[in-house]
């Protein structure tokens, strides 16, 4: 095993690499907010932030190629093979996914958006299931993501 796979495998990198990646995560809604304040985006702009979102992407992805070339010391580009997949998960988790989050963080707290991205959690076992039948799906799945999505609901509605 190479020095570099040797690192990962130790579990306070993980734990801290882990915790930088939450870190990062968790402030997006901030930073997103704070976003459509320095660009001056009001709630009613919504072409205005799907164009931020759609930067913010944009950027985050050359900088993910930047980063996985970098490190395999070649430019990464995707096989034919792996392309529609790609186009599926983008679909799903990324452009509808993102299209709602962008609107709706306008017109909610960065807390309540928190919560209700939870819900990518059960898209992803829906996708997983139904469409890349990957797993298989069962009672116990399905009745938890209709309890998590009632949960997401619930706490929207006051």
């Amino acid at each position: 095993m190479n020095e570099k796979k040797d690192i990962l495998t130790k579990t306070w990198v993980v734990a801290v690499l882990a915790s930088i990646c939450c870190m990062l995560w968790g402030s997006a809604f901030s930073c997103v907010k704070i976003g459509y304040s320095l660009m001056n985006i009001t709630t009613n702009d919504s072409g205005s932030q799907l164009v931020f979102g759609g930067i913010r992407f944009f950027v985050a992805g050359l900088m993910a190629l930047a980063m996985g070339s970098g490190a395999e010391r070649k430019i990464l580009l995707p096989t034919k093979t792996s392309i529609p997949k790609i186009m599926i998960i983008s679909l799903f988790q990324t452009i509808l996914q993102y299209f709602f989050y962008y609107i709706g963080l306008a017109h909610t707290t960065g807390v309540k958006a928190a919560i209700i991205v939870g819900a990518n959690v059960f898209i992803a076992i829906l996708v997983s299931s139904l469409l890349y039948k990957l797993e298989k799906l069962t009672a116990v799945k399905i009745a938890g993501c209709i309890l998590g999505f009632s949960g997401i609901i619930v706490i929207n509605l006051g």
